[in-house]
């Protein structure tokens, strides 16, 4: 008895498993999706976050922390060759504002770079965008702090 009904409930699944792989293009029932999109988000396992569909994610910044920014300087002082200091010889002071970075970068003075220890003039500035990572400096003209668009 066990078995006929095993045979039966085998059979039965064989002809689901067939109708549900089969595909009737007028059939407008099966191009819906079984379970709604809510419900389907109400029904996912708990280690799974639900999304909404008409939520906006956060956009991840190009430039996320401060060692981001001194690296994006450091990139554009070599490229633009801002100044005629050796790496080695300059030293950045990164800070938070608005809505990126401020980093000053400044003349290091040591055994190697020569220079009174005791003092470590400011070179130049940058503006770090976190969103876009676009840098602005005021390396043409450092007194006056007006900022230009660079790389």
């Amino acid at each position: 008895m066990a078995r006929s009904v095993l045979k039966w409930v085998a059979a039965g699944l064989l002809v689901a498993s067939g109708a549900a792989c089969s595909h009737d293009e007028n059939d407008k029932a099966a191009e819906t999706p079984a379970v709604p999109p809510a419900a389907a988000a109400a029904t996912a396992p708990a280690n799974v976050p639900a999304v909404a569909a008409d939520a906006e994610a956060a956009p991840i910044p190009v430039v996320a922390d401060e060692k981001a920014a001194v690296q994006r300087v450091e990139a554009s002082i070599e490229k633009n060759h801002l100044t005629t200091l050796k790496p080695e010889c300059l030293s950045y002071i990164p800070y938070s504002a608005g809505t990126g970075f401020i980093v000053d970068v400044h003349e290091r003075h040591d055994d190697t770079c020569g220079g009174d220890p005791g003092v470590s003039p400011r070179v130049f500035s940058f503006q770090v965008d976190s969103a876009s990572g676009r840098l602005q400096t005021d390396a043409t003209d450092p007194a006056e702090g007006l900022f230009h668009a660079i790389d």
